[in-house]
């Protein structure tokens, strides 16, 4: 077999090679170079048939694909005739960042930058023959989208409008800084905010104001509001009783209906209970107090329907039980959480849950707010329809709802002593230690904010009678 091209193969290699060689070779490339193109990946002439080889050589003085090549050589056209960047892009139908990186790869970059266009190689421009929209009529016309605010703007927000009604009633920085656990900096930077001057009349003594914004953090874990620090000693008998055919408090007067004034109370207001909590891991929390109609909201079980600690109390503000208490009581609930990160409610000075409905509020609440804790007692059993609730809510929320069960030993139960003791505990029970320290007259005063017992122990607690 003869190894001669017959002359009608050359002829049709030749017109092949015609058909698919541009006649002008496109800037960049040249006949006698040593790279070939293959399957988008720039390689040596010689390393084309090793598939190991491909994809080693990415880079290359010139260009490295025809059509690249042929886009560059009509650029130099472009800029012979004066388009613009902008305008070779929208010629090509490419990001204009594309027509940047040809130009400076022949040699001619563009002096003008177009900013306005966006630095991106997955966007690009639209066609010539449309045009560029400015602004489109659907955002032009639609109001602004809604920022949500955070919980820490939230708070500040509020807390600034109780000050601006503080400043009014004639308050000074720092009180409502000691009020809002805040430093006196940040109550004038409030000030400042609203167009409250913050200079204030006479001289002032700069270096206490200095040391009390060094020591703020250390003040606020300390401090002691409560307003009385002086508390009844317990003798373990009642000071006063009620009829047994009571069915509400012997002083009916001092139920009030709900209004505008609050009905969660500062515990500072009550030297037993403290405004805050002063150590343990709830520190820091303020705390607040729930004061409703005893025995008109407590079960018929109790065993001191009789001798409650209530009738002795001729001065406390009891609240109507019902629907409108409950909606204000949510109401607080959203601005004081607003205010502070964490708060402590002592569910009921005076009281009891009074129905399955107002049980479950409490279940809710607590699901709302993660900030929201719960303490306190209930007469109602385990086992009845509203001590069940109490107990799923507290098996729902461990460390968060500690009501404990009255007239009961054993896990969060609690029960009376007839007698005064010094002991601090008894059996397996915890013997308060506010009414300890009351009965030994301790200096220490003794307070819930202080002590803790009640909200991080599930152990029973004993309470002398008083």
């Amino acid at each position: 077999m003869s190894d001669k091209i017959s002359d009608e193969a050359l002829a049709a290699i030749d017109a092949f090679l015609a058909k698919n060689k541009p006649t002008k070779l496109p800037t960049g490339m040249t006949s006698h170079s040593g790279y070939v193109y293959v399957d988008g990946k720039l390689v040596l002439k010689d390393q084309k048939d090793n598939p190991n080889a491909k994809g080693h050589w990415q880079r290359k003085a010139g260009s490295i694909s025809p059509s690249v090549a042929e886009r560059r050589q009509r650029l130099r056209d472009y800029m012979t005739k004066g388009m613009s960047a902008l305008e070779c892009a929208q010629s090509e139908n490419v990001p204009v960042r594309t027509i940047y990186n040809d130009a400076k790869a022949i040699g001619r970059p563009f002096g003008d930058v177009i900013k306005e266009i966006p630095k991106t190689k997955t966007q690009a421009l639209p066609a010539p023959s449309k045009p560029i929209p400015t602004e489109p009529a659907e955002v032009a016309t639609s109001p602004m989208p809604k920022v949500r605010k955070s919980r820490a703007s939230k708070r500040v927000a509020i807390r600034r409008e109780e000050v601006a009604k503080l400043v009014a009633e004639g308050m000074d920085r720092k009180s409502m800084a000691k009020r809002f656990n805040v430093t006196p900096a940040t109550i004038s930077a409030d000030m400042t905010k609203l167009g409250i001057k913050t200079r204030e009349q006479g001289t002032f003594d700069k270096s206490a104001l200095k040391r009390d914004k060094a020591n703020a953090n250390t003040i606020a874990k300390v401090a002691d509001r409560r307003r009385f620090k002086a508390a009844p000693v317990p003798f373990g008998t009642p000071s006063k009783l009620a009829p047994d055919t009571a069915k509400r408090t012997i002083f009916p007067d001092r139920v009030l209906p709900v209004g505008d004034e609050d009905v969660l109370k500062d515990g500072s207001n009550n030297s037993k209970i403290g405004g805050d909590v002063l150590l343990g891991w709830l520190q820091g929390a303020r705390i607040y107090t729930l004061t409703i109609e005893e025995r008109a909201t407590c079960p018929t079980s109790c065993s001191l329907w009789s001798a409650c600690y209530g009738n002795s109390m001729q001065f406390a503000r009891r609240w109507e039980h019902g629907q409108p208490l409950m909606d204000k009581i949510e109401a607080e609930l959203d601005t004081l959480l607003g205010l502070y990160e964490r708060i402590l409610v002592r569910l009921h000075v005076l009281g009891d849950f009074w129905s399955v409905e107002y049980a479950t509020f409490w279940r809710q609440m607590l699901a709302r707010h993660r900030g929201l804790h719960v303490f306190g007692f209930t007469a109602h059993k385990p086992g009845s329809s509203i001590g069940t609730v109490i107990r799923e809510t507290r098996a729902a929320h461990p460390t968060r709802y500690m009501i404990r069960h009255s007239d009961m030993t054993g896990p969060m139960g609690s029960f009376t002593l007839d007698f005064p003791t010094e002991m601090k505990t008894i059996g397996d029970a915890v013997v308060c230690p506010e009414q300890v320290d009351g009965m030994k007259n301790h200096p220490e005063s003794r307070h819930c904010g202080n002590c803790a017992v009640c909200w991080s122990s599930d152990r029973p607690v004993a309470f002398v009678v008083h």
